[in-house]
């Protein structure tokens, strides 16, 4: 920032190092007409800075959320309904920011938002008319 002279040996910004996503869909051997399943994943990401400077109040920490579905398809495979969650653990989690400088850079304003909170979805689909 002030008095910073060059940005040798800083981090990209916007850039984790590791990026990975786990995931996986089990079909349930349940003795019923249509099929069942189950699925998940757990994306992941490294720490990383949102601004050139490496400034310490932008740096997004490592971060990792969990998210779940459940779903029936019918025998005829005509339609399925289900539900999904992300965020299921509800963690909140900075995501970005910003800063802008008031009295000339002395005491800047901080602007900070978070990921969205657990949301589950239900739905509905017909896969062939």
């Amino acid at each position: 920032m002030a008095g910073r002279t060059t940005l040798v040996g800083l981090a990209f910004p916007l850039a984790p190092t590791w990026q990975a996503n786990w995931n996986f869909n089990y079909r349930l051997p349940l003795p019923v007409p249509g099929t069942w399943r189950i699925g998940g994943d757990v994306p992941y990401e490294s720490g990383h800075f949102l601004d050139i400077y490496d400034t310490a109040q932008l740096r997004v920490r490592p971060q990792a959320f969990v998210n779940g579905t459940i779903n029936y398809t019918s025998a005829d495979e005509r339609w399925a309904v289900g539900f999904s969650a992300t965020n299921i653990l509800n963690l909140r989690r900075f995501q970005g920011g910003l800063y802008s400088p008031t009295n000339a850079g002395q005491y800047p304003n901080w602007y900070y938002a978070y990921n969205p909170p657990r949301m589950i979805d239900v739905y509905f689909d017909l896969l062939k008319i």
